[in-house]
């Protein structure tokens, strides 16, 4: 734990927690969006088109177990990310 007084942790700790909680909130709209663009995709909305890598578009039929890796793979990432948030918050307090 920080020994210095609240406010100087505060000031220290402030942008750590904005950059943090800023990606908790796009690491959330990420996975509802590749979600989405997964199912969408699979029922024949071209305006979301999967690419594995440049010029090689995801088959209809592999997008949404691709949309749930993906999306399993961010939940991870967002879990870590609340825990190193709720770390710093705690530090604050």
């Amino acid at each position: 734990m920080l020994k210095y007084p609240k406010s100087l942790r505060l000031l220290l700790l402030s942008p750590a927690i904005l950059v943090f909680s800023i990606l908790y909130g796009g690491f959330i709209t990420v996975i509802v969006l590749t979600l989405l663009a997964g199912f969408l995709n699979t029922f024949g909305y071209e305006q979301f088109q999967m690419f594995i890598w440049h010029n090689i578009e995801l088959p209809a039929a592999w997008s949404i177990p691709f949309a749930i890796v993906v999306s399993a793979l961010l939940a991870y990432l967002t879990i870590r990310v609340k825990h190193v948030l709720s770390y710093l918050l705690s530090l604050v307090k």
